[in-house]
């Protein structure tokens, strides 16, 4: 597509449960359990290659079709998943990866294409819609 714009960037996160202690630490000799969705899949690949550039062996503990079932195994304990910080559900929460022995993630970056570099009215608005609220949620992501 020959329109785009670029939006901005937002950063990835571990993901862990909320309530617990992600049950996995580098000392701990074993392998990171990650949870992911199906491949192909963006984040996971990040995750893999971040792991694997940090010497840190992984297995995939759970793998999904939907973000619901990976929102419940990482809230249940059953692996380390990577999203963005928007819009994470109350029952997972980012991981300071330095507590744990992750490595840094880099970020994403957002990009808005067109099929038209003057779309029709209603595509406009449309347009203008999603801006409004991915501008909204990079604010309250911490960069």
């Amino acid at each position: 597509t020959a329109h785009c714009d670029r939006i901005g960037e937002v950063p990835m996160r571990w993901i862990g449960p909320a309530e617990r202690s992600p049950g996995w630490h580098e000392t701990s000799g074993e392998p990171i359990p990650l949870a992911s969705l199906e491949a192909p899949c963006l984040m996971r690949s990040a995750a893999t290659r971040a792991l694997d550039e940090a010497g840190i062996s992984w297995r995939l503990a759970f793998v999904s079709s939907s973000l619901g079932g990976l929102w419940a195994a990482a809230a249940a304990g059953l692996g380390i998943t990577i999203r963005t910080p928007i819009g994470l559900p109350a029952k997972v929460r980012p991981l300071a990866p330095e507590t744990i022995g992750l490595p840094d993630l880099p970020k994403l970056g957002l990009v808005l294409h067109r099929a038209e570099a003057e779309p029709q009215p209603a595509a406009a608005r449309l347009a203008e819609l999603v801006l409004q609220s991915v501008h909204g949620a990079l604010r309250g992501t911490a960069a």
